[in-house]
C-alpha cells in the first residue's frame, strides 16, 4: 500500500443551492471531528471486531499479507475473492475506520439524534428480527416509520459503516443528554442499516452483526457496576438497531431494484467506494449517482468519503491523460447535471436538486493508547455532504 499521501486537490467551489424550507442545520456540522469520544466506547467497538472472529493469528497475518498484495494491484477482485480474505481484511482495515467514521458521525450527527430525538416507549418497538442476510438486488420497503431512521451504505461490506452507526446510536444513547434535559438512555429512535456490496460479504455482516447485539459473558455484571467493557456494543436494547447485507453491484441494478433498496433512507453514504466505481465506469457510476436524485426524499443525505488528493482523481478519455478529482466530479454530477436535468420541461433556469453542506478537502482521524491485536493505522480523508432538495 503507498505510504505517502500527497497534497488534497482542490476543485472549484461551486455555488451552495437553497431552498425556501431550509431544514435545520446538522449539529456541530461546522467544527471538525476531534476524537473526542469516550475511551471506553472507541475501545468496544474495537472489541466488537476481535470477537466476531476466531482465527488463528499466525494465519490470520498470512492471509493479511495476501491480500495487501492485491490492494496494492488494486486487484479488488482477487483480495475479496475468499471468506477467510474477507475476514483479514475486516480484522485489519475495518476497525481503524469504523472509529474514524464514528468520529464522523459524531461531528456531523446526519441523523439527528442529537438535535431531533424522538422519545418512544419499549412497547412501541416493532417486534422483528434484529439481523437478516439478503442475497440478491431487493428489499422489502421498511413498514415502520416512526423513530425508523434508514441508511444505506454502498460498499459497506467490511462492516465499518455498520459497527460505527451502532456505536454512534450507543453514543447518544448512553452518553449524550438530551436537548430538553432528560437523561441519557430515554431517546428511543430506531436504527436500520442495509449494506450493499459487490462481493459477498454476508458471513462477515451476520457475525459482525452478533457481536454487536449479542450478550458476553460478564454483561450482567457489567450492567451492574455501569461499565460497557463486558457489553456488546448496543448495551440493552439490541432491538433498537436492525442490518443486513445485499449482494449487489450499484452499477448494475435496475431502477426498480435500486428504488427498492433506497426506499425510505434518511441517509446514504459511500466510504472509500466512489473513486473506485469511477474508475469501472464513469458513465455508469454517473448514472447512479443522478438515480439517487430520482429515489431519494427530500431531506435524505449522501455522505461520501474517500482518500485526499491525487489518490482520487479520475483519467477521462481514451489515454486516460485528463485528470479531474473525484470531487469535481461528484460536484458537477450533483450540483450541475442533476440540476440540469430537473429543468429538462423547458422551464427557464436550473431547478437545484442537491444542496452541498458540508466539503473537506483533506482531514486527518488520528488514533493511539487502544488495544488491539494489530496495528491501527491513522486515516487521512476527503468528505463530502449534500442535502436532497
Amino acid at each position: 500500500m503507498p505510504t505517502k499521501t500527497p497534497k488534497s486537490i482542490k476543485a472549484t467551489p461551486k455555488s451552495k443551492a437553497t431552498a425556501p424550507n431550509q431544514a435545520p442545520r446538522l449539529g456541530n456540522a461546522n467544527a471538525a471531528p476531534s476524537n473526542s469520544l469516550p475511551q471506553e466506547l472507541q475501545q468496544a467497538v474495537l472489541k466488537t471486531f476481535k470477537q466476531a472472529f476466531n482465527i488463528d493469528h499466525n494465519e490470520l497475518r498470512q492471509k493479511i499479507q495476501q491480500v495487501k498484495q492485491h490492494l496494492y494491484k488494486r486487484d479488488f477482485a482477487q483480495a475479496f475473492a475468499t471468506e477467510s480474505f474477507r475476514q483479514a481484511y475486516t480484522l485489519r482495515w475495518s476497525p481503524s475506520r469504523a472509529l474514524a467514521y464514528l468520529d464522523i458521525l459524531h461531528a456531523l450527527d446526519p441523523l439527528h439524534l442529537r438535535s431531533r430525538p424522538e422519545w418512544r416507549d419499549d412497547e412501541d418497538i416493532a417486534r422483528q428480527p434484529s439481523t437478516g442476510v439478503v442475497v440478491g438486488g431487493v428489499l422489502p420497503a421498511s413498514t415502520d416509520s416512526h423513530g425508523l431512521r434508514k441508511v444505506v451504505c454502498v460498499g459497506g461490506g467490511g462492516g465499518a459503516e455498520m459497527v460505527a452507526l451502532a456505536a454512534y446510536w450507543r453514543y447518544m444513547e448512553s452518553f449524550e443528554p438530551s436537548p430538553n434535559g432528560q437523561e441519557a438512555g430515554k431517546r428511543r429512535v430506531r436504527l436500520d442499516c442495509t449494506l450493499v456490496d459487490i462481493a459477498d460479504w454476508s458471513v462477515v455482516t451476520q457475525e459482525l452483526l452478533s457481536a454487536v447485539t449479542v450478550t458476553s459473558p460478564g454483561a450482567q455484571y457489567a450492567l451492574q457496576r455501569g461499565g460497557i467493557a463486558a457489553q456488546p456494543l448496543l448495551g440493552p436494547r439490541p432491538e433498537y438497531y436492525s442490518g443486513r447485507f445485499v449482494l449487489a453491484d450499484v452499477l448494475g441494478m435496475s431502477a426498480e431494484e435500486l428504488s427498492t433498496t433506497l426506499q425510505g433512507a434518511m441517509l446514504v453514504t459511500i466510504m472509500f467506494t466512489l473513486n473506485e466505481l469511477y474508475s469501472v465506469s464513469i458513465k455508469a457510476t454517473t448514472t447512479f449517482l443522478l438515480s439517487l436524485t430520482d429515489v431519494l426524499a427530500p431531506g435524505a443525505l449522501l455522505l461520501v468519503v474517500d482518500s485526499p488528493g491525487s489518490y482520487s482523481t479520475v483519467g477521462i478519455g481514451s489515454d486516460k491523460e485528463k485528470k479531474y478529482p473525484m470531487q469535481w466530479l461528484l460536484d458537477h454530477t450533483l450540483l450541475e447535471s442533476a440540476a440540469a436535468s430537473a429543468s429538462d420541461d423547458g422551464e427557464r433556469g436550473k431547478v437545484s436538486k442537491w444542496e452541498k453542506m458540508e466539503g473537506w478537502d483533506s482531514r486527518w482521524f488520528r488514533l493511539k493508547g487502544f488495544r488491539y491485536p494489530i496495528e491501527l493505522e491513522d486515516m487521512r480523508y476527503q468528505l463530502h455532504l449534500y442535502r436532497k432538495l
